[in-house]
Protein backbone atom coordinates (compact mmCIF):
# COMPACT_ATOMS: atom_id res chain seq x y z
CA UNK A 1 0.00 0.00 0.00
CA UNK A 2 2.83 2.34 0.74
CA UNK A 3 3.98 2.08 -2.88
CA UNK A 4 0.81 3.71 -4.17
CA UNK A 5 0.75 6.56 -1.67
CA UNK A 6 4.13 7.82 -2.79
CA UNK A 7 3.55 10.17 -5.72
CA UNK A 8 7.12 11.32 -6.29
CA UNK A 9 10.47 9.56 -6.23
CA UNK A 10 11.36 9.00 -2.58
CA UNK A 11 14.30 7.14 -1.19
CA UNK A 12 14.43 5.15 2.01
CA UNK A 13 17.55 3.97 3.76
CA UNK A 14 17.28 0.89 5.94
CA UNK A 15 20.12 -1.33 7.11
CA UNK A 16 22.53 0.50 4.82
CA UNK A 17 20.36 -0.32 1.76
CA UNK A 18 19.11 2.66 -0.14
CA UNK A 19 15.86 2.04 -2.01
CA UNK A 20 13.63 4.15 -4.18
CA UNK A 21 9.99 3.48 -3.16
CA UNK A 22 8.46 5.01 -6.28
CA UNK A 23 10.64 2.93 -8.60
CA UNK A 24 9.96 -0.21 -6.52
CA UNK A 25 6.23 0.41 -6.86
CA UNK A 26 6.53 0.76 -10.62
CA UNK A 27 8.50 -2.49 -10.86
CA UNK A 28 5.92 -4.21 -8.65
CA UNK A 29 3.08 -3.14 -10.96
CA UNK A 30 5.00 -4.09 -14.10
CA UNK A 31 5.93 -7.55 -12.80
CA UNK A 32 2.37 -8.14 -11.55
CA UNK A 33 0.90 -7.30 -14.94
CA UNK A 34 3.45 -9.51 -16.74
CA UNK A 35 2.80 -12.49 -14.46
CA UNK A 36 -0.97 -12.01 -14.82
CA UNK A 37 -0.63 -12.05 -18.61
CA UNK A 38 1.68 -15.09 -18.49
CA UNK A 39 -0.62 -17.10 -16.20
CA UNK A 40 -3.73 -16.08 -18.13
CA UNK A 41 -2.27 -17.14 -21.48
CA UNK A 42 -0.86 -20.37 -20.04
CA UNK A 43 -4.04 -21.54 -18.32
CA UNK A 44 -6.37 -20.23 -21.02
CA UNK A 45 -4.37 -22.16 -23.61
CA UNK A 46 -4.31 -25.32 -21.51
CA UNK A 47 -8.06 -25.25 -20.88
CA UNK A 48 -8.75 -24.73 -24.59
CA UNK A 49 -6.40 -27.54 -25.61
CA UNK A 50 -7.09 -30.12 -22.87
CA UNK A 51 -10.76 -29.21 -22.28
CA UNK A 52 -10.97 -30.29 -18.63
CA UNK A 53 -14.35 -30.53 -16.92
CA UNK A 54 -14.62 -27.25 -15.05
CA UNK A 55 -17.88 -26.59 -13.16
CA UNK A 56 -19.77 -23.71 -14.69
CA UNK A 57 -17.73 -23.69 -17.91
CA UNK A 58 -18.96 -25.11 -21.16
CA UNK A 59 -22.12 -26.93 -21.99
CA UNK A 60 -24.74 -27.06 -19.25
CA UNK A 61 -26.45 -30.46 -19.00
CA UNK A 62 -29.79 -30.26 -17.22
CA UNK A 63 -30.28 -32.95 -14.60
CA UNK A 64 -33.64 -34.58 -14.25
CA UNK A 65 -34.71 -37.51 -12.16
CA UNK A 66 -34.61 -39.99 -15.04
CA UNK A 67 -30.96 -39.22 -15.84
CA UNK A 68 -29.91 -40.41 -12.38
CA UNK A 69 -31.76 -43.71 -12.39
CA UNK A 70 -31.84 -47.00 -14.17
CA UNK A 71 -34.18 -46.67 -17.12
CA UNK A 72 -36.63 -49.10 -18.53
CA UNK A 73 -38.81 -48.53 -21.63
CA UNK A 74 -40.87 -45.91 -19.77
CA UNK A 75 -37.69 -44.04 -18.74
CA UNK A 76 -38.38 -44.45 -15.03
CA UNK A 77 -37.50 -46.80 -12.18
CA UNK A 78 -39.45 -49.96 -12.74
CA UNK A 79 -42.17 -51.07 -10.37
CA UNK A 80 -40.42 -54.46 -10.24
CA UNK A 81 -37.32 -52.97 -8.59
CA UNK A 82 -39.47 -51.20 -5.98
CA UNK A 83 -41.43 -54.41 -5.34
CA UNK A 84 -38.16 -56.35 -5.07
CA UNK A 85 -36.70 -53.90 -2.52
CA UNK A 86 -39.86 -54.02 -0.40
CA UNK A 87 -40.02 -57.83 -0.57
CA UNK A 88 -36.33 -58.11 0.41
CA UNK A 89 -37.15 -55.93 3.42
CA UNK A 90 -39.79 -58.49 4.44
CA UNK A 91 -42.99 -57.05 2.89
CA UNK A 92 -44.64 -53.68 3.37
CA UNK A 93 -45.99 -54.66 6.81
CA UNK A 94 -42.44 -55.20 8.10
CA UNK A 95 -41.30 -51.67 7.19
CA UNK A 96 -41.68 -49.08 9.95
CA UNK A 97 -39.86 -46.10 8.44
CA UNK A 98 -38.18 -45.20 5.14
CA UNK A 99 -35.82 -42.27 4.74
CA UNK A 100 -32.79 -41.42 2.66
CA UNK A 101 -29.69 -39.26 2.52
CA UNK A 102 -27.67 -38.43 -0.57
CA UNK A 103 -26.69 -42.03 -1.38
CA UNK A 104 -28.34 -44.35 1.15
CA UNK A 105 -31.83 -45.68 1.66
CA UNK A 106 -32.40 -45.76 5.41
CA UNK A 107 -35.00 -48.24 6.59
CA UNK A 108 -36.24 -49.28 10.02
CA UNK A 109 -37.93 -52.70 10.02
CA UNK A 110 -40.07 -54.40 12.66
CA UNK A 111 -38.45 -57.85 12.40
CA UNK A 112 -34.90 -58.03 11.03
CA UNK A 113 -35.16 -61.83 10.63
CA UNK A 114 -37.54 -61.29 7.68
CA UNK A 115 -35.00 -59.14 5.80
CA UNK A 116 -32.99 -60.83 3.05
CA UNK A 117 -29.30 -60.15 2.47
CA UNK A 118 -29.50 -60.27 -1.34
CA UNK A 119 -29.79 -56.54 -2.04
CA UNK A 120 -26.52 -56.43 -3.99
CA UNK A 121 -27.42 -59.31 -6.29
CA UNK A 122 -31.10 -58.57 -6.87
CA UNK A 123 -31.36 -54.76 -6.77
CA UNK A 124 -27.79 -53.72 -7.67
CA UNK A 125 -27.20 -52.04 -4.33
CA UNK A 126 -23.63 -50.89 -3.78
CA UNK A 127 -23.62 -51.99 -0.16
CA UNK A 128 -25.71 -52.78 2.92
CA UNK A 129 -25.07 -51.64 6.48
CA UNK A 130 -27.10 -53.27 9.25
CA UNK A 131 -27.46 -52.19 12.87
CA UNK A 132 -30.19 -54.19 14.58
CA UNK A 133 -33.49 -53.27 12.91
CA UNK A 134 -31.90 -50.30 11.12
CA UNK A 135 -30.64 -50.78 7.56
CA UNK A 136 -28.72 -48.46 5.26
CA UNK A 137 -28.75 -49.66 1.67
CA UNK A 138 -26.36 -47.78 -0.62
CA UNK A 139 -27.76 -47.01 -4.08
CA UNK A 140 -26.01 -43.79 -5.03
CA UNK A 141 -27.71 -40.59 -6.21
CA UNK A 142 -30.81 -42.37 -7.50
CA UNK A 143 -31.81 -43.16 -3.89
CA UNK A 144 -33.97 -40.04 -3.58
CA UNK A 145 -36.17 -41.21 -6.42
CA UNK A 146 -36.19 -44.76 -5.04
CA UNK A 147 -37.40 -43.46 -1.68
CA UNK A 148 -40.24 -41.51 -3.30
CA UNK A 149 -41.30 -44.57 -5.30
CA UNK A 150 -41.12 -46.80 -2.22
CA UNK A 151 -43.27 -44.31 -0.27
CA UNK A 152 -45.85 -44.36 -3.09
CA UNK A 153 -45.73 -48.16 -3.18
CA UNK A 154 -46.19 -48.42 0.60
CA UNK A 155 -49.08 -45.92 0.53
CA UNK A 156 -50.73 -47.97 -2.19
CA UNK A 157 -50.24 -51.15 -0.14
CA UNK A 158 -51.83 -49.49 2.90
CA UNK A 159 -54.82 -48.27 0.84
CA UNK A 160 -55.33 -51.73 -0.61
CA UNK A 161 -55.15 -53.20 2.91
CA UNK A 162 -57.86 -50.82 4.16
CA UNK A 163 -60.11 -51.44 1.16
CA UNK A 164 -60.30 -55.18 1.89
Amino acid sequence: MKYFLVLRPTSLTTDSIKTNLWLDGCWFLLVSVLFFALYFMLFYGLTKKLKPNIPGVGEQVPLDSSSLTEKNQAGDISEQIIHKIVSLLGTAQNIEEVDCCMTRLRVVVKDDKKVSNKFKEETKALGVIKQGNYYQIVYGPKVIILKEKIDEYLDKQIEEGHNR
